[in-house]
């Protein structure tokens, strides 16, 4: 088996197992490996659901035990929102101009 990351059409990255044989194009039918759909429970809007989840992939957040382990959950949402808060602040820039 070999491990393949994807985006999804939501722009949402999964990690999944393969077989050797199988095509890297194939990897939404893959064996999940991780992050689950958690952030899904959350009542946010989708892109913000979308950072959080990438936030989660990236620092490879799968486990409720993983999300124990000091402040990884924290850092994860910190660094989901700043992404917004740089947008936000970019907008004011825009708004400035006119």
């Amino acid at each position: 088996m070999k491990t393949v990351d994807y985006k999804d059409s939501r722009g949402r990255w999964y990690r999944v197992l393969l077989p050797e044989e199988i095509l890297d194009v194939d990897a939404p039918n893959g064996v999940p490996v991780g992050p689950p759909d958690i952030v899904d429970e959350l009542d946010l809007p989708e892109g913000v659901k979308t950072n959080i989840h990438n936030e989660l992939f990236y620092r490879e957040v799968w486990t409720r035990q993983k999300a124990s382990v000091g402040n990884i959950l924290i850092e994860s949402l910190q660094s989901a929102l700043r992404v917004d808060a740089s947008r936000l602040l970019e907008a004011f820039k825009r708004l400035e101009k006119m």
